[in-house]
Parts: structure tokens; C-alpha cells; sequence
């Protein structure tokens, strides 16, 4: 039986994608053609190379189409000899212009893997939106093959949240399928000059991000803490501190003479502030449960949770804020693993680029024009409109936090309460007149 976890959920989307384009990865060569290289080869292959065109069907109907042939196994059969001459005979006859339109496509196709990788949404930013909406994350991931643009959008009403997430999904869809199929035409419309018969290198190609984006998806949630990633708990203060009532001022006075020191586990999991003159005392609504642990939830409960927000934009999360990091000053080993996870993610993206950029520059038998209008373009959309996605998440987050920023600081403005006595005399009150700032913890 299927997990039903949600992180599993970008695999099956991947796996069932991949399903419906392999029924077109074994498909017999030199049928099928690009709409302007049809034009160009087509006749050739079918009048002057009849003859070895003729042998290749032969033997590919005496196989029955096996599905081994396209994988390039038992590489001692005919099939694949008789293929390369086809292949050998179709480029013999091409005139010198052809020949050249010919190169220039490949030389094209050759960059378009680093073309995409520039435009398209790195593997730090896809593992980011995981953590809030993994299914969006994982077929983005699908759908694109960095720098953050300064907005911030949010928070956004009901149904503003539903209609951006429906158009999230009809777009990022559209372009993961239209990245699988442009991908299974390449497969069938085309011949690799080292891989005659193969077709599934460039699906590997198109699928072979989900799985960048799972090692790096994983490494990312292995450095947070596991008992405050899916929860932002809000400004915690001493539970005998209420909203009305200060607190001691001995302790502001020993706060104000000895400020505390910034948190050693760095600026992910707490900020500091600087108030001269005042306290500031945020409520607290419920002291005992604000810091929610998500250990103690049931199973039932996170997963309906995380169901929850995968259909709402970062925007509109109300705890959009999921960056508490474990301490790096002694690492544990859930945290080792995690980085080395994401520097395997890094690897593996270096190979993919790598692996990409050889085999589109071995295609064969696809004129210029189809390689820009046909196979780039199609390309760059799906790329572009997966990075404007994502961006629009980050927006979100971003947007998010700094309405929860402004509304606390307006909670803090509203609830000073400015001391002027100390316990013993005038102690605090000095302190306090002096107007020298000191800077007090506040944990996110």
C-alpha cells in the first residue's frame, strides 16, 4: 500500500507523470518528425535511404518492438547497426545548408540546459516552499529543469488565497506536463548520435530534478528543529507576566544593569530589539500552551494540517515563519546529515546540468527553427512561469512576516508601561532616565 505521508505525494505526481509519456518512449525511429525538420529529412529518409530505412523496419518488426531496444541493451543486435545507417545515410545526402542548419540547432540545444538552470528556481528556494507546500514545491520541481526579487506580498484574504492557489496549481501543472511531453517528442522526433535507438535519456533528463529536489527537500527539514518547524510560537514571556500586570521591577532593574546576551544559536532562531525608556509587555493569551510542541499532535492532526496549507498561499499561512535552525555550534548528527544531504543535492545538480548539456547537443535531425519555436521556447515558459511561482511563494513569506512584525510592534506600542521607581529608591529610575538602551531577547 501507498504511504499516504504527505512528502511522498511530488514522487507519485512524478512517477504517474512519467507513466503517461512512457507509452511513447519505445516508438519506432525515423517516423515521427519536428514541424520544419519534417520538410528537410523526411524526404530523404523515405526516397534516397529507402533502402536502409526498409532494413531497419524489418528488423524492428521482427523484434516486436521490444522494450530492451530503446533502453540500448544487447547492443550485439542488428537493430542498432541497421539504425546508424539509416542515421549515417540521411546525413550524407543533406546539402551544405542543411548540414549547417543542422549544426546550429545543436549548438543551441547544447546551451539550453545552462539557459534553464539560470532562469528556473534553485534547489535552496524549491526546499524553502517544501517545508510550507511540498506537493507545490515537488511539481515545480518538475515544471522548471537566483537571485530573490525585494516584494512582499500578503496577507490576502479567503478567497483571494484559494483563486492564487488554484492558479498556482492549473500553471504549474500545465508546465510540468508540457515539460514531460516536449521531452518524450525530443525521445521519438529525434536520434542521439551515441544512442541511436535510445529515447529515455532525456526523460531521465526531465525527471531526474524530483529527485535533486527530494535529497534537498529532506536536508533542509534535517537542520530545523523538529519541535518548532511547523510552528511559529509567538513572543514568550515569563508565565507570571501578564498583559495588565508588569513585572518586578527588580528584575527590569537587574535586566537594565546586566542586558542578556544574543542567543549563541544564531539569528534563526531569535532577534533582538533595542527600548530605551520602556518595557515593552506583549499578551499572552494562553502562557501554558503558546509554545505548541509538534511532537505531542496527533498524526492525524499534523497531517491535516499540512494538507491544509499545501492548498494556501505562503501569504496567507498564519505562521508562515518556519526558520527555527538547530545550534551549528555543536551539531548533532540529524544536523550532519542534513548538510550533507544538500551539498549531495548540489552534486547531483552539477551532473544533471552536466548530463543535460551532452545529450541535447547529440540530438540529431531537428532544424533550427523547431529548436527555437519548438523546443526552447516551450521550454523557457514552463521555466519562467515556475520561477514566477515561486517567487510569488517567497513574496508571500516575506509579505507574511512583516505583517506579523508590524502588528506586534503595534501590540508592543500599545502595552508599554514605563516604570519610574525601582524597588530600592530610585535605582531603575536612573537607569531608565538615563536613556541608555538595552537590547532584551525576544524569541520567535
Amino acid at each position: 500500500m501507498l504511504s499516504s505521508s504527505p512528502r511522498m505525494q511530488p514522487i507519485y505526481v512524478g512517477l504517474l507523470l512519467l507513466c503517461l509519456a512512457q507509452g511513447s518512449l519505445a516508438a519506432r525511429k525515423y517516423v515521427n518528425w519536428f514541424a520544419d525538420s519534417k520538410g528537410i529529412f523526411q524526404p530523404i529518409s523515405a526516397g534516397t535511404c529507402n533502402a536502409t530505412l526498409k532494413a531497419y523496419n524489418d528488423e524492428y518488426d521482427a523484434l516486436g518492438g521490444a522494450w530492451w531496444i530503446d533502453l540500448g541493451l544487447r547492443k550485439y543486435s542488428p537493430i542498432y547497426g541497421l539504425c546508424r545507417d539509416q542515421m549515417t545515410c540521411i546525413i550524407n545526402n543533406l546539402d551544405e545548408a542543411s548540414k549547417a542548419s543542422l549544426a546550429s540547432g545543436q549548438v543551441v540545444l547544447g546551451l539550453l540546459p545552462t539557459l534553464l538552470a539560470v532562469i528556473s528556481p534553485s534547489i535552496a528556494e524549491l526546499a524553502l516552499l517544501s517545508v510550507h507546500r511540498p506537493l507545490l514545491g515537488g511539481l515545480i520541481s518538475i515544471g522548471s529543469p537566483v537571485t530573490r526579487l525585494a516584494l512582499a506580498l500578503g496577507p490576502w484574504s479567503k478567497t483571494t488565497s484559494t483563486v492564487v492557489s488554484v492558479i498556482q496549481y492549473l500553471l504549474v501543472l500545465g508546465s510540468g506536463a508540457n515539460v514531460l511531453w516536449l521531452a518524450a517528442e525530443l525521445g521519438v522526433r529525434s536520434i542521439l548520435s551515441w544512442g541511436c535507438t535510445r529515447s529515455w535519456p532525456v526523460m531521465l533528463w526531465a525527471a531526474f530534478p524530483l529527485v535533486i529536489h527530494l535529497f534537498s527537500t529532506v536536508g533542509y527539514r534535517l537542520t530545523l528543529d523538529p519541535t518548532t518547524r511547523h510552528v511559529r510560537p509567538p513572543v514568550v514571556l515569563h508565565k507570571q507576566d501578564s498583559f495588565f500586570t508588569p513585572p518586578p521591577p527588580s528584575r527590569i532593574a537587574s535586566s537594565l544593569k546586566d542586558p542578556p546576551q544574543a542567543d549563541k544559536s544564531g539569528p534563526f532562531t531569535s532577534i533582538t530589539s533595542t527600548i530605551t525608556n520602556e518595557i515593552p509587555l506583549l499578551p499572552i493569551q494562553n502562557p501554558s500552551t503558546d509554545v505548541q510542541v509538534v511532537e505531542n499532535t496527533p498524526a492525524s492532526s499534523r497531517l491535516w494540517t499540512v494538507i491544509k496549507r499545501e492548498f494556501i498561499p505562503c501569504a496567507a499561512h498564519p505562521d508562515t515563519v518556519i526558520n527555527n535552525r538547530l545550534p551549528l555550534e555543536h551539531p548533532n548528527t540529524r544536523v550532519k546529515v542534513g548538510i550533507a544531504l544538500n551539498c549531495f543535492a548540489g552534486f547531483l545538480s552539477c551532473m544533471h546540468l552536466l548530463y543535460g548539456t551532452v545529450v541535447f547537443a547529440s540530438f540529431n535531425f531537428i532544424y533550427v527553427l523547431d529548436v527555437i519555436s519548438n523546443i526552447s521556447l516551450r521550454f523557457l515558459v514552463s521555466s519562467i512561469v515556475c520561477r514566477l511561482v515561486i517567487l510569488l511563494e517567497i513574496a508571500g513569506m516575506r509579505g507574511a512576516r512583516m505583517a506579523a512584525m508590524a502588528q506586534r510592534g503595534q501590540e508592543k506600542d500599545d502595552s508599554v508601561v514605563k516604570f519610574t521607581n525601582g524597588p530600592n529608591g530610585d535605582e531603575a529610575g536612573k537607569l531608565i532616565g538615563s536613556r541608555k538602551p538595552y537590547r532584551r531577547q525576544m524569541r520567535l
